[in-house]
Order: C-alpha cells, then sequence, then structure tokens
C-alpha cells in the first residue's frame, strides 16, 4: 500500500490536535477514574483460588459459583483497564507493553505503514471503542473493542497468567473490519463502513444500527457465559489486509477532523466547536440554551443529564460532511453528542445538537 502524499499542514495540526486531545483525556483520567478497591486480601485470596482451578488437569469438576464471579470480576477489570491505559499511550508500541498484554500479542499492528507514520493512530482509535466479552467463562475469553465511528473492531483473545500480578492478559489481538466481522467473513481491502449501506438517511442512527449490529453479532459467536475456546485462524490469516484497509479509512477522516478545527482551512467548524464545547463545559445550562437552535429537538436540560466531567471532556472525533461527533471516551463509551453546523454570519454554527446513546435508535432523553 503506498501512503497518500501528506501536506505540511495536515502533519502539523494532526500531532497539535492529538497532542491536546491526549493531554485532556490524561487529566480526566488522573482526576476521575479510579479502579474499584475491595479487600485487598480477600481479593487476593479469590484470585489465587481461579488459578489453582484453573491449574488443575484436565478433566476437572465444574467450577464453583465464586470461581466463576472471580473469573468474570477480573477479566472484566482487566480488560477495561487496558482501554483505560491504550487511550493515553503515545504508539503501537506502547500498547504492546501495557501490563495487560502478553508479549507478541500486537505483532499484526506493527505491520502498519500509516501508524509507523503517524503513531497515535491506533490508541486513537481505541479511544472511541466500547468493550464487549464473550466465552467470558472459558479457558481464552474473546474481548472486542468496537469503534462504530470507524468501523473498527480490535478483536482480542485472553488467558489467565499467573506469572508476575496474576489476572487475565491479551494474548493476541487482530484488526478487522466491522462489516467484515457483521457479516463473518474475512476482512477485505473492499470493506466500507458497515452504517455507509444503510437505508436510513439519518447518519447518527446509522451508527447506532451499526452498534446494535455489531453487539448482536458478537454475542451470537461468542456468548458471554460460554466456556467455549474460539478458533481465531480466520481473522489472523486476513489481518494484513484489515490493517491497511482500516488506517487507510481512519487516515481518510482524521484529515476532515483535523480541517474542521483549523481555522486556516477552507472550510472549517472551529469557532462553532469552541462554543459547543465552552457551552457543554458550563456549570450553569445559559450559555448552551443560547447556543441551540430554536427549534432544537433536545434543550440544554437534556444535555445537563450528563454529569460535568462527561460533559468537559467531549471532543470533537469524527466529522462527516458538516457533522461533527464529539465523545468522551473515558468517562463514557454508549454516548456521543452530534452537531450539524450550517453556515451562518460569521462563519458556521450550529444548526442541530443531539445526544445518542449507541443502546437505541433514538436521542437519549
Amino acid at each position: 500500500m503506498k501512503i497518500p502524499k501528506i501536506p505540511r499542514r495536515v502533519i502539523h495540526y494532526f500531532f497539535l490536535t492529538l497532542l491536546g486531545v491526549f493531554v485532556v483525556y490524561f487529566v480526566l483520567l488522573v482526576w476521575s477514574y479510579t479502579i474499584p478497591d475491595p479487600d485487598v486480601e480477600a481479593f487476593a485470596v479469590r484470585i489465587d483460588d481461579l488459578i489453582e482451578y484453573r491449574m488443575q488437569p484436565d478433566p476437572k469438576d465444574a467450577p464453583s459459583v465464586e470461581i466463576d464471579e472471580t473469573q468474570l470480576l477480573i477479566l472484566d477489570n482487566e480488560a477495561e483497564q487496558f482501554r483505560q491505559a491504550a487511550v493515553m499511550v503515545p504508539d503501537t508500541k506502547s500498547l504492546s507493553e501495557l501490563p495487560q498484554v502478553m508479549p507478541g500479542a500486537f505483532d499484526e499492528f506493527f505491520k502498519g505503514e500509516i501508524s509507523a507514520k503517524f503513531p497515535l493512530l491506533w490508541p486513537f482509535v481505541i479511544s472511541g471503542s466500547s468493550m464487549i466479552i464473550g466465552n467470558a467463562l472459558g479457558d481464552e475469553p474473546v474481548v472486542a473493542y468496537y469503534n462504530p465511528y470507524y468501523d473498527v473492531v480490535l478483536l482480542t483473545q485472553w488467558t489467565l497468567d499467573s506469572s508476575g500480578a496474576p489476572g487475565f492478559k491479551m494474548k493476541k489481538a487482530y484488526p478487522v473490519t466491522g462489516l467484515a466481522f457483521v457479516e463473518n467473513r474475512a476482512s477485505t481491502a473492499e470493506d466500507v463502513q458497515s452504517w455507509a449501506g444503510s437505508q436510513t438517511r439519518i447518519f447518527e442512527t446509522a451508527l447506532v444500527k451499526a452498534t446494535q449490529d455489531f453487539v448482536a453479532a458478537f454475542e451470537e459467536r461468542y456468548p458471554p457465559p460460554s466456556r467455549a475456546v474460539a478458533d481465531l485462524s480466520g481473522e489472523a490469516a486476513a489481518a494484513e489486509i484489515a490493517l491497511n484497509r482500516l488506517e487507510d479509512r481512519v487516515f481518510f477522516f482524521l484529515q476532515w477532523l483535523i480541517d474542521a478545527q483549523n481555522p486556516e482551512a477552507e472550510v472549517n467548524y472551529a469557532v462553532g466547536i469552541k462554543q459547543v464545547r465552552k457551552a457543554l463545559s458550563a456549570y450553569t445550562q445559559g450559555f448552551l440554551e443560547a447556543l441551540l437552535p430554536e427549534d432544537n429537538p433536545q434543550g440544554a436540560e437534556y444535555f445537563f443529564h450528563l454529569e460535568q466531567a462527561v460533559r468537559e471532556g467531549m471532543q470533537p472525533y469524527m466529522v462527516v460532511e458538516q457533522n461533527v461527533i464529539f465523545v468522551n471516551p473515558l468517562l463514557v463509551t454508549n454516548a456521543f453528542i452530534s452537531v450539524h453546523f450550517e453556515p451562518g454570519e460569521k462563519g458556521y454554527k450550529p444548526g442541530l445538537v443531539a445526544l445518542f446513546n449507541t443502546g437505541t435508535q433514538e436521542p437519549v432523553h
């Protein structure tokens, strides 16, 4: 794959934009995100019991309810810690060195030509993802990190590791196009976004539908309570094709995202984006009420149902035509705000602002 020639301004704004985004995310992480702190001694005993059971030779007795509960707790904790930490790292190599990742797990991702020049690409993709777990009670659970905006699946397989700090560790990770996953086939170089072929004319509802379709397909293939061990050899075989297709797609959209925030770009929403972020970050609804169009389907009170930290952390994440998608990857993974910008007297202004939940096909009320 030949990497497209990239204007100097795109390179400059790419790094400035993403650096700013990640600094904000880091502050929010330190300030607002803490891992639940159970009784340390009791928790250690439960981990030891789980390891002791898993290390027994087959055939072994069925696990107790306590063993299953411990496995679910540890797996969920480790998988979410990985997602949270992945938002903060600067490149793919750092992803591979996180404590939740085993050596070699990210080998497929080192083949990316675009991410080799723009190392923040995969942390950026993961920052817009939500997590879903399948085969959760088996020896090798499957965890998917699905990004509906760019229709990217990071499909991972985990195993219990008793060395060092005991817990579940990611043993392998594969890139998969969302469309290929839903259609249960190998990724191809022609795959488009799942939402691109949606019958709905509303981009945001197509995004939500794509998320629902992915979750349904994942849970059918890897039922959450299953004890089966999945065969991911198909994903491994198509990994390089998927990687190239996805990196090319994300990079294409990133140039729109960068231009939208660049006041020097021919078409940009820089002023409007700053106004939206200022209104969302405010402690009172007044500024947002003044900014919203008179006929906006949701009033300021709908957005203020979100906690202050969630609103303040909403960042531009994707631009499609005149729609800017805002997300907060640290504090909420199932909601986004879409702003449709229209021409005004002094640049572009919000013509429609809506809060969506990826668990439904309607705006959040």
